[in-house]
C-alpha cells in the first residue's frame, strides 16, 4: 500500500495545484479576453468530444486485460496495439474531416472570421486520445502522479500562451500552434515515460485482436461517447450556438463552480475499490451503508462548498473588471447546484458499474446523452450561458435519479435518511442567502456570510452530528493543533 499512498498524496498536490492555477486564471487572466478563451475552450472540447471515437474504448482495454498479458510477458504487445489502434482511427478521422472541412467548419464555428482555425480540432483529438491512453496504461505500474502533471501542465501553459496574445506579443494564429505544440510536447512526454516503465521500446502489435477485447472495447467506446456526449457537450454547443465571447465565460464559471466537486475526487477515490469489493462478497448491509454515508458526506461538504463559491462571488466578479462576467453569478449559482445534486446521490454510478448489472450504466448514459442534446439545443438558443448550466442541472438530475430507482428496485438500498433532511433545512436556506442577499459593501457581505456558515455547519456537525466520519475528523484535526 505504501506506493499507492505516496502516488494518491502527490496526484492530490498536483491536481490541487492545478485548481488553484486554474481559479486564479479565470480571475484575473481569462476575463481581459472572452473571445480568444472561449476559441481556446471551444477547441480543447471539441477534441475531448471527438476522442472516443479514436480511442475505440482502448484506454481502458489497457487496464482491463493488462493483468492477462503481464501473466505472459506481452505487455509491450498490449502498448503498441493501442498506439496501432489508436493511429489508424486518427488518421481515418482525419481524412473525413479534411474531406468534408467545409460542411464541418461552418457548423462548428458560427463566427467566420475563426473558421480558418477548425482544421486544429483534429489533431488537438488525435492527441488528447494518446494522452489518456497514455495516462491509463501508467496506472498499470501505480504511477499516477507523474502522468497527472503532464495533464495539468495545460492549467499553467495556456494562461501563458493566452497573455502573449494579449499583450501583441504573438499572433492568434501563433498562440493557437504553441496550443498545439505543448500538447505535442506532452503526447510525447507521456510516450517516453511509458516506455520507461515498461522497460522495452520494440515495436510489436496484434492485429487479430480477440473477440473478448473487441467486445469490451466496443462496450467501453459507447459508453465514454455517451458520457463525453452527456458531460462534455454543453462546452460544444454554446458557442456553436451563440459566440465564442459566452463560451469563454462559461467556461469561467464551470472552472469556479468546479470547487464543489473537490471533496468527491477523494471520496470517490478511496471508497470505490471498498464499494467494488464488498459487491463482490455480497455484502449489501455494507453496500447500504457506505451508500448513505457517501451521500451524507458529500451533501455536507458539497452544500458547504457551495455556499462558500457563492459567497466570495461578487469579490471574484470585483476582481475580473468585466462588464460581459454579471450574469456569470447565475452560472456559477446552477452549476453548482447540479453538481451538488450530483454529489447528494452519492455512489450511484459506482454501485451500478461493479454489480452485475453494469450493462444498465450504458444505457442510462446514452439516455441521458440524448437528453442533454436535446435540453441543450432548446435551452442555449434561447437563454445563452444559463440555458446551458440549466440543460446540465436537467441531464444529471435525470440520470442520478434514475439509477437511483434501479439501484433501489434491483438491490434495495437507499442513500437518503431523516438525516439529509436536517441537512437540507440549513444548507438551502444558507444557499438562497449567499447567492441572492448582499450588502453595499461586498467585502463585509462576503465576511459575514463566510461566518454565518462556519457557524451553522458547526452547529450540524458537533451538536446534531450528522456525520460521524466528519466529527471524528474534525476532532482529530483539532487534537492535533492542540499538541
Amino acid at each position: 500500500m505504501g506506493i499507492i499512498i505516496r502516488q494518491s498524496i502527490k496526484y492530490s498536490i498536483v491536481r490541487y495545484g492545478a485548481i488553484l492555477v486554474g481559479m486564479i486564471s479565470s480571475i484575473f487572466i481569462y476575463p481581459l479576453d472572452l473571445t480568444t478563451y472561449g476559441l481556446f475552450g471551444f477547441l480543447q472540447d471539441t477534441a475531448l468530444l471527438l476522442s472516443p471515437l479514436i480511442l475505440m474504448g482502448f484506454h481502458l482495454v489497457a487496464i482491463k486485460f493488462f493483468p492477462t498479458y503481464l501473466k505472459n510477458n506481452r505487455t509491450n504487445i498490449l502498448f503498441w496495439t493501442g498506439i496501432t489502434v489508436i493511429t489508424i482511427n486518427g488518421a481515418i478521422l482525419a481524412i473525413l474531416y479534411l474531406f468534408f472541412f467545409d460542411i464541418l467548419s461552418s457548423i462548428l464555428v458560427s463566427n467566420i472570421a475563426y473558421r480558418e482555425f477548425a482544421f486544429l480540432v483534429i489533431p488537438l483529438a488525435i492527441l488528447t486520445a494518446f494522452m489518456m491512453f497514455f495516462i491509463r496504461f501508467a496506472s498499470n505500474y501505480q504511477r499516477i502522479a507523474v502522468p497527472s502533471i503532464f495533464e495539468q501542465s495545460i492549467k499553467l501553459s495556456l494562461p501563458i500562451i493566452f497573455l502573449l496574445f494579449y499583450c501583441d506579443c504573438i499572433s492568434l494564429w501563433f498562440s493557437l500552434i504553441l496550443l498545439l505544440l505543448h500538447y505535442i510536447v506532452v503526447g510525447i512526454g507521456l510516450l517516453l515515460y511509458c516506455l520507461r516503465l515498461g522497460k522495452s521500446t520494440l515495436y510489436k502489435t496484434e492485429f487479430r485482436i480477440s473477440k473478448r477485447i473487441r467486445s469490451y472495447a466496443f462496450l467501453v467506446f459507447l459508453s465514454g461517447l455517451g458520457s463525453t456526449l452527456a458531460f462534455k457537450l454543453d462546452g460544444v454547443m454554446l458557442p456553436m450556438l451563440t459566440d465564442l465571447a459566452q463560451g469563454g465565460e462559461y467556461r469561467i464559471a464551470l472552472q469556479i463552480a468546479s470547487v464543489v466537486v473537490i471533496p468527491s475526487t477523494a471520496l470517490f477515490a478511496i471508497s470505490s475499490p471498498i464499494v467494488a469489493k464488498e459487491i463482490n462478497d455480497e455484502n449489501w448491509l455494507e453496500v447500504n451503508a457506505l451508500y448513505k454515508k457517501s451521500s451524507i458526506n458529500l451533501l455536507l461538504l458539497g452544500g458547504g462548498m457551495m455556499v462558500f463559491i457563492l459567497s466570495i462571488t461578487p469579490i471574484l466578479l470585483f476582481f475580473m473588471q468585466n462588464d460581459d462576467m454579471a450574469s456569470i453569478s447565475s452560472v456559477i449559482l446552477v452549476v453548482a447546484g447540479a453538481k451538488c445534486i450530483d454529489m447528494t446521490f452519492g455512489m450511484n454510478s459506482h454501485i451500478l458499474i461493479n454489480s452485475n448489472y453494469f450493462r444498465y450504466n450504458l444505457y442510462f448514459v446514452l439516455l441521458l446523452a440524448v437528453v442533454n442534446i436535446v435540453a441543450n439545443y432548446i435551452l442555449i438558443k434561447e437563454y445563452g450561458p444559463i440555458g446551458a448550466a440549466i440543460a446540465t442541472m436537467i441531464a444529471l438530475s435525470v440520470l442520478n435519479v434514475l439509477k437511483y430507482i434501479f439501484i433501489k428496485k434491483k438491490f434495495k438500498l437507499s442513500p437518503f435518511s431523516i438525516i439529509h433532511l436536517k441537512i437540507l433545512l440549513f444548507i438551502i436556506p444558507l444557499i438562497l442567502f449567499s447567492a441572492f442577499y448582499h450588502f453595499e459593501n461586498i467585502w463585509l457581505s462576503t465576511l459575514l456570510k463566510v461566518l454565518l456558515s462556519l457557524v451553522l455547519l458547526f452547529i450540524l456537525i458537533f451538536k446534531l452530528k450528522v456525520s460521524e466520519d466528519l466529527l471524528n475528523l474534525t476532532d482529530s484535526i483539532l487534537n492535533k493543533f492542540k499538541k
